[in-house]
């Protein structure tokens, strides 16, 4: 029987390794952490610009730092920021969510480029661009790398990541669970004032209904279902789900067809509050690093515990 080694590799940020490990004088204002490292395009984007995304239960940062929380089942329009110069792409992104018990979580994804529209579900995180399997895109409008990163443990868990890079200030950021069948997904870039969805504006942040009116302090099924995919939005997932508008979205177990429960996320074990807690210890004090450890405890997935969304 073949066996792996882990190997942990430590790393320091505002301190000297080694000796004392004396710190640096100064402040981290944002940190993140990615799989590979990125070119100098993506460091662009991603310092100093607008940052918005999604994942676990579902959790939502909006534009702003708005945080906020939903469950339902339903597919949803996250962002969309129109075409406002020669060289900018229309943007659209709508995630299917999906009811697991007392719990939610984002199931597929559909992006549309400009002219080029995709689609990532999270049993699998195969991407399906323009009706075909691809895995990276080199175009003039267009990049997509994909890094795929293998637990050689007994759960074989696998996270597939995809990184979208448009109009040379914009990037999109998918992350799949595969043993989960959760998705996690962040939008980094300079992002125009006539930005919608459950994300808000970076312009104008807060959480505002489809129809302008501001949702703040109000009941958030209200606000998401106003986002709800219509008939007269565009229909970027290849396959339609039940429910689609005018029927709302779904929060009951038992209103969801049995057909759908083969697509319920099996818990791999139960875990304690304490080990939750515990796994979660990585991240820094706040609502997300309390929204990592609801979501440990309610899908028993200690090593998820790890996502940088939770950051």
């Amino acid at each position: 029987m073949q066996r792996f080694k882990q190997e942990i590799t430590f790393f320091f940020i505002g301190a000297r390794p080694g000796g004392g490990g004396a710190a640096f004088y100064g402040a981290a204002a944002e940190i993140a952490v990615f799989s590979r490292a990125l070119t100098q395009s993506e460091v662009d984007i991603v310092v100093g610009t607008d940052t918005a995304g999604g994942g676990g239960d579902p959790h939502f940062l909006g534009f702003g730092g708005i945080l906020f929380s939903w469950q339902g089942h339903c597919d949803v329009i996250l962002a969309k920021s129109p075409k406002v110069s020669k060289t900018d792409k229309e943007l659209e992104i709508q995630v299917r969510t999906r009811k697991v018990r007392q719990w939610s979580t984002i199931d597929s994804i559909a992006i549309r480029v400009g002219q080029d529209i995709g689609e990532i579900r999270s049993d699998e995180g195969v991407l399906v661009l323009n009706g075909k399997e691809e895995e990276s895109v080199q175009t003039e409008s267009l990049t997509v790398t994909k890094t795929v990163t293998k637990s050689f443990s007994k759960l074989r868990k696998m996270i597939v990541e995809y990184d979208f890079v448009f109009d040379n200030n914009k990037m999109l950021q998918v992350r799949v669970n595969t043993r989960t069948n959760m998705i996690y997904t962040t939008l980094n870039g300079n992002f125009p004032k006539e930005t919608v969805g459950i994300l808000g504006s970076p312009h104008h942040p807060g959480q505002f209904a489809r129809n302008g009116t501001s949702m703040a302090g109000k009941d958030v099924n209200e606000f998401v279902q106003s986002w709800q995919v219509r008939d007269t939005d565009s229909q970027l997932f290849h396959e339609r789900r039940h429910p689609q508008f005018p029927s709302k979205c779904l929060y009951n177990m038992s209103e969801i067809k049995s057909s759908m429960a083969s697509r319920h996320l099996r818990e791999v074990h139960e875990v304690t509050y304490v080990e939750a807690h515990a796994a979660c210890s990585v991240h820094n004090p706040g609502l997300l690093k309390d929204f990592c450890i609801d979501d440990i405890f309610a899908t028993g997935d200690l090593d998820s515990a790890k996502d940088i969304f939770y950051g």
